[in-house]
């Protein structure tokens, strides 16, 4: 533990808290160890926290509905695959299947959108079948026609586009951020190259807001549904109450507007501390280094690193490395790519980038271990004790290596005096 610069956990009070926190009791006996929040969470509790609004949350909650209603009856599910199987126009990629909206990773929920807008006019024709069909019980027809006005709905339709549109641009982030080989640097870049994309919509929000509100208005005449602005009131305090002209107005304020500038703020909130220990490392990949235009770089820069350095010549060191770097004509960016560049050379600043490299930036890996605990460890084997859980982790693990059964029996016949003769029963 003494070698440990970094350690990388959920934000949960038991791991995050300021004074009995697993990562602050661990830091105080080991000061180097840097406790960094996990920036798959990081990104999932800015979308909790940017999607308060009331308009996305009830797009979210029908949507639900919807999906709950063709998982929960294989009936209901059967009918709505016949549709989509029997359509001539179907093109492979599209599903016949809905996803669940998930309840704890919410970067997971621009898949149900995808999904919910590819089988959109699907659905609305299975459940005006089952609405109308004799051959389902009464209970079914009300749930389907019910569901059927809430997703019919100009506002269900607006929302539900506006959100996909930019729940599009977290997709990839959330799917680099829970690589266990990421560095703190790449991570750092892809979620500034986000900001950007989220900070251009927002500067040019009019143009982005007539493209996807049109597509709205495309879908919605589909199912022919109209296209309208919610009621408002003077006094209407409980959902968004903003006094417009005109539908594309109310949404562009009510939902694109409100999704954004959430977003944008509650990531520059939550991610600066990992710009802060990603900048550090940063400045010595060349590409950063020589584009300082004239700041000067010191060994008090790097003051973290200096008892994992050997001499005090990075003074120097940097000097050399400057030198050397101005007359390459191509560079590296990334920190990966500087440490296969300069091998063993200036061993110092090799040191710093490689402890910056290992910088832990997500703890997916480890979460996604003990989700499939639940294959070894099921109902059935709830009282399984330690040594044989991890028995079994084992041969899961290493499914590639060779198991004698006879040797294994020889072991157990072994262990203790038995009455039964393993090997005389294994010869038959």
């Amino acid at each position: 533990m003494e070698n440990a610069r970094g350690m990388c956990a959920d934000g949960a009070g038991n791991m995050r808290g300021e004074n009995k926190g697993c990562g602050k009791r661990l830091q105080r006996k080991y000061p180097k160890s840097i406790y960094l929040w996990c920036t798959s969470h990081q990104l999932n509790r800015v979308i909790v926290q940017s999607s308060k609004n009331i308009l996305i949350q009830n797009m979210m909650t029908m949507a639900d509905k919807v999906a709950k209603f063709f998982y929960n009856s294989p009936n209901n599910q059967k009918v709505l695959t016949d549709i989509v199987l029997n359509d001539p126009n179907k093109t492979a990629r599209e599903k016949d299947k809905l996803k669940l909206m998930c309840r704890t990773r919410w970067v997971e929920r621009h898949d149900a959108f995808e999904t919910h807008l590819q089988l959109y006019s699907y659905v609305v024709e299975t459940l005006t079948t089952i609405s109308q069909s004799p051959n389902y019980n009464r209970d079914a027809r009300s749930d389907s026609e019910s569901l059927l006005r809430g997703i019919t709905d100009f506002s269900y339709i607006a929302t539900l586009v506006l959100t996909s549109k930019i729940m599009g641009y977290l997709k990839e982030l959330s799917e680099k951020l829970q690589k266990p080989s990421l560095d703190v640097g790449s991570a750092m870049e892809l979620v500034d190259t986000v900001q950007k994309c989220l900070q251009q919509v927002r500067e040019d929000i009019d143009r982005y807001n007539n493209r996807w509100y049109q597509e709205a208005k495309e879908m919605a005449n589909s199912v022919d549904a109209e296209e309208k602005v919610p009621r408002v009131a003077k006094r209407q305090t409980q959902r968004p109450n903003y006094q417009v002209e005109d539908a594309k107005d109310y949404y562009k304020k009510a939902v694109l507007i409100q999704f954004v500038d959430f977003l944008l703020s509650e990531m520059e909130d939550r991610f600066s501390a990992l710009q802060c220990q990603a900048v550090k490392a940063l400045r010595l990949v060349p590409e950063t280094f020589l584009s300082q235009h004239g700041q000067k770089i010191s060994s008090e820069d790097f003051e973290f690193y200096l008892s994992d350095i050997e001499g005090i010549a990075l003074e120097q060191e940097l000097h050399s490395w400057k030198v050397f770097w101005s007359n390459k004509p191509e560079r590296p960016k990334t920190i990966s790519e500087t440490l296969h560049a300069v091998g063993d050379n200036f061993s110092n600043i090799v040191k710093i980038l490689k402890i910056a490299a290992t910088f832990p930036v997500t703890s997916c890996s480890c979460e996604r271990s003990i989700s499939a605990l639940k294959r070894l460890k099921t109902f059935n084997r709830s009282t399984m004790k330690e040594e044989r859980m991890n028995g079994l982790a084992h041969l899961m693990i290493h499914r590639e290596c060779i198991i004698n059964t006879d040797d294994v029996v020889q072991q157990f016949a072994n262990a203790k005096p038995r009455r039964l003769h393993f090997n005389s029963f294994m010869s038959r």
